[in-house]
């Protein structure tokens, strides 16, 4: 299950980019994915062609650009294989 957790993660930046609050919801995130899904697969990671894509087992989280009509929109998402553990996913960080 793909979900999109594109405001989510925005919400911890300020104008500058830096991010407001630690530790960062990316790091919450890739913490809580680790502990309840799978483990992070350095390795799955390093040959995927997306920089800003991570990979455990049984999970993708990471962000891909969209070209708008004037800008660049970049959206960040998480992919879950188990459906269950998507749904608890959502209703931790959602």
């Amino acid at each position: 299950m793909i979900i999109d957790i594109t405001d989510r993660v925005l919400a911890d930046f300020d104008n500058t980019g830096r991010c407001r609050s630690q530790p960062s919801t990316k790091q919450q995130m890739m913490s809580w994915l680790e502990q309840n899904v799978g483990l992070y697969d350095q390795e799955s990671t390093a040959n995927n062609p997306n920089p800003r894509e991570y990979c455990g087992i049984g999970w993708k989280w990471g962000a891909c650009c969209q070209p708008n009509t004037e800008l660049i929109q970049t959206k960040w998402h998480v992919n879950i294989d188990n459906e269950q553990l998507a749904t608890m996913f959502s209703l931790r960080f959602l």
